[in-house]
């Protein structure tokens, strides 16, 4: 319903609380006469068909009766001095007595006769159990749940969940007033009609039972589905009964036995939906404290509602203890209501009601203006044409428009500020978080926004460290603890955040210090905190929003929680952005930094093919996307030696880049040695080795050509191997001598593992010294280009330079990745022995 209540709905709705009411104090006052006059002997009799005799038939325990002698199954001869010669006509005899007669009677006992007498009691004083255990508690039962219903009906006066929770209510009030607790003849006291009208309202009561458990506390989703159909089934067995007991009533005899039959039918299964529903409700609650009050109520109906209702049908009309049970319901009700805010019932009673007559005044002043200037028009106009009246009728309430909208406004203001607030800040909000790109800036304006338009305090922002997996405080306001808080990740709160993606309520938990390390709870009581919100983002969760007491110390209403349901939506769009913000602009820092990495390493590199006196030599680097490790050089030795460098630093970017420029210093300083190529490595490694940052290492492969000799040593430090194309044979061999990576140990093991080998060259011989971004290029079957296609293309083809040999395997890698995006550096050095 909107906020134009509709006044007719509402005051047939008072009407039929006062009708309750009426109904109830009726009863309760036939009730009390009847137990305070009707006489009670402490027994029941009852006619006999196969002997044809009036016998005892119940018994009262220390009632009169029992205490003069008379026990079940004794047969009555003579009532007052009266034969019962014709029983079955003379039962009414015993409807005669008055309290304080003295009842004198004759009963046959197997074959003895005996004469009995004794006084006839009050009800009361006969049944008290009965009126203890039964009508007393009924009384309670019934006006705690009319109560209850007026309570939240006027508290939420707005709401169409709190009508049919109302009438829920006041239907199972009359329900089981008439047909549980009620020790008299409820039937006596009112017109027959109004027995047809009460007849149905026991299926009733379970058909408005179903149909609150559907929109409690959120409308479940196959009803808003198939509201029509599932309605239907809830009322259906109220509107038959109805149906059926006039068709009874015409055309057979309407009895109490088959009225019970068909409360079985139609009862019983609506009532166990019901139940099915509640279930389902706690199953889907959407929030912790919903779950809670969907649990509270569930238990009140099943054992207050479904355990004595169970008894009444299935043992009978018998007064029990568990008639005590049905007091759990009411009680559960009230306890959801006071302790967890059973149905948001938040709101002034005043306000409710003041709304309705002011909302009563607009539509009568609404409706004489209109009427009224309608009519001086029409006089004016001199014409009594419908059609005039009519088109005058419609301008002037067109008219009128904008001012009925003025007040509906200032009724807003008026009764309902708080809503009007948030409705209008969050409009205003919702357009400042549009242009708001700056994270910092974002969660300043959230703390801002909460603390003055809802009066939250204080307001804390945890934001996720990643780095010690724990949420520290970012944001704060009113804030009296220490800044250098801290939440773990697998924390109480934090884990249901993770798990729910919903908001927690605090004080449902905050007695419970079970669920929780001691410590943790020391934190959220020394940040005062009543609500944690989640503040996600695609990446998962990466805050929390700590909302501690609001400034008049009320409870979070209904409105309240609207307000930061409908800002959840718009705070994790406005996060995301913000957080996409920060990427791109990390994501423009790693690409300067890239840049001044590649720089680095291009000017590290050889910038053109060196002149050799006995070699041809050609190499090239060519870096992916991602500034890499991939590293070659030449070393002159001597003059008689020249040396090829090349390696592979692990990690990226500038990192990378600066390890290559430390390894470029220390070889060229270690060159000057003249030492084997097995020395200049160890010596390498032990200055590496300190300066690396774990798990970071250098494969590297250096390899010396003795012109002279036509010999060339080699050493290989955990690099790939090195191709050796013979010429005079055709075959291309891989050589791979021991050694592992520069800066995985201090030096013995590398000591130990290093190689140094001798080769013997003769002219046309063409050497491949390459890195993994070339032997690994994958194609689109994710086959790796490898060692044997290199061997193919030496064996198959013949080269007249280094330059023509780097260039066509380049070629051939290219061609084999489909031109495809190229993802690790490509380092290629061909040395080829002039014919």
């Amino acid at each position: 319903m909107s906020q134009s209540i509709k006044f007719g709905k509402i005051s047939f709705l008072l009407f039929l609380g006062l009708i309750t009411f009426f109904y109830l104090i009726t009863t309760t006052l036939n009730d009390i006469y009847y137990v305070i006059t009707n006489p009670a002997a402490g027994f029941t009799p009852v006619y006999n068909k196969e002997i044809h005799k009036i016998v005892v038939g119940k018994m009262i325990p220390n009632g009169p009766a029992a205490h003069a002698g008379v026990r079940v199954g004794d047969i009555i001869l003579n009532f007052n001095k009266t034969e019962l010669t014709d029983p079955e006509s003379q039962l009414s005899v015993f409807e005669k007595i008055e309290v304080g007669d003295i009842l004198h009677m004759t009963i046959l006992r197997g074959t003895a006769e005996r004469e009995i007498s004794f006084e006839v009691k009050r009800h009361l004083l006969v049944h008290t159990k009965t009126v203890l255990l039964q009508l007393f508690p009924g009384l309670i039962f019934c006006y705690a749940l009319c109560l209850i219903g007026i309570f939240v009906f006027l508290k939420q006066i707005q709401q169409p969940m709190a009508h049919i929770f109302y009438l829920m209510l006041l239907t199972w009030a009359v329900a089981m007033m008439h047909f549980v607790f009620s020790l008299g003849n409820p039937s006596s006291v009112f017109p027959s009609w109004i027995e047809w009208l009460i007849n149905p309202t026991m299926p009733l009561a379970a058909g408005l039972m179903l149909h609150f458990y559907l929109i409690f506390p959120v409308p479940k989703t196959f009803f808003k589905r198939f509201p029509a159909p599932i309605l239907f089934s809830a009322y259906a067995p109220a509107l038959i009964l109805l149906f059926l007991q006039v068709y009874f009533h015409y055309k057979t005899t309407f009895n109490l036995p088959r009225t019970h039959q068909i409360w079985m039918l139609s009862l019983i299964p609506v009532f166990m939906a019901a139940i099915l529903v509640l279930v389902h409700s706690i199953w889907k609650a959407p929030t912790p404290y919903a779950r809670r009050q969907a649990q509270i109520v569930f238990i009140g109906t099943v054992v207050g509602l479904g355990l004595p209702a169970g008894v009444f049908f299935f043992l009978g009309n018998v007064y029990s203890p568990f008639y005590l049970l049905t007091l759990l319901w009411p009680v559960s009700l009230a306890y959801a209501i006071v302790k967890h805010r059973f149905m948001n019932v938040d709101v002034i009673i005043r306000r409710g009601v003041a709304y309705a007559i002011m909302s009563g005044f607009v539509i009568a002043a609404y409706f004489v203006l209109v009427v009224g200037i309608g009519q001086v028009f029409i006089t004016l106009a001199g014409t009594e044409s419908q059609l005039v009246i009519i088109i005058s009728t419609l301008l002037i309430a067109l008219a009128f428009n904008p001012v009925r909208q003025r007040v509906k406004e200032f009724i807003d203001r008026r009764f309902y500020p708080a809503r009007y607030t948030y409705r209008e800040s969050l409009r205003t909000f919702s357009h400042q978080l549009v242009n708001v790109i700056d994270l910092q800036k974002l969660l300043r304006m959230l703390v801002d926004f909460l603390s003055t338009n809802i009066g939250i305090n204080p307001i804390v922002i945890f934001w996720y460290n990643p780095g010690d997996k724990s949420f520290f405080i970012r944001e704060a306001t009113g804030l009296n603890t220490s800044h250098a808080t801290t939440l773990p990740f697998d924390s109480f709160v934090i884990s249901r955040l993770l798990q729910t993606r919903q908001l927690v309520d605090l004080t449902a938990i905050r007695h419970k210090s079970l669920s929780m390390q001691a410590e943790e709870l020391t934190i959220w009581e020394s940040l005062k905190a009543e609500i944690v919100l989640p503040l996600n983002s695609r990446k998962g969760l990466v805050g929390a929003l700590i909302l501690g007491q609001k400034n008049e110390r009320d409870p979070y209403f209904n409105e309240d929680i609207q307000l930061l349901e409908t800002l959840s939506d718009q705070i994790q769009i406005a996060i995301e952005n913000a957080l996409l913000t920060d990427d791109l602009r990390e994501q423009e820092r790693l690409r300067k930094e890239l840049e001044v990495a590649r720089k680095i390493q291009l000017s590290l590199l050889p910038q053109i093919d060196p002149h050799v006196p006995g070699l041809d030599v050609s190499g090239i680097s060519i870096p992916a996307m991602e500034v890499g490790g991939d590293y070659y050089d030449y070393l002159h030795i001597n003059e008689q030696s020249f040396c090829v460098v090349i390696g592979d630093v692990s990690g990226k970017g500038t990192s990378a880049a600066l390890y290559m420029s430390q390894l470029k210093g220390m070889l060229k300083a270690l060159s000057h040695h003249n030492k084997s190529l097995a020395h200049m490595a160890t010596e390498l490694n032990a200055l590496t080795y300190s300066s690396l940052e774990a798990k970071s290492y250098i494969t590297l492969m250096l390899a010396s050509f003795q012109l002279q000799k036509n010999e060339m040593r080699l050493i290989r430090a955990g690099h790939l191997p090195l191709l050796h194309h013979h010429k005079n044979e055709n075959r291309t061999s891989i050589i791979t001598p021991n050694g592992i990576g520069v800066g995985l140990d201090a030096g013995t093991i590398f000591h130990e593992e290093i190689e140094e080998v001798k080769v013997k060259f003769s002219p046309g011989d063409i050497f491949i010294f390459t890195t993994d971004g070339i032997v690994e290029t994958a194609n689109d079957l994710e086959e790796e280009f490898e060692f044997s296609s290199l061997q193919a293309i030496l064996q198959s083809e013949h080269f007249s330079s280094a330059r023509e040999c780097r260039d066509n395997i380049l070629s051939k890698v290219r061609a084999f990745a489909n031109n495809g995006i190229q993802k690790d550096d490509m380092t290629l050095v061909v040395v080829r022995v002039p014919d």
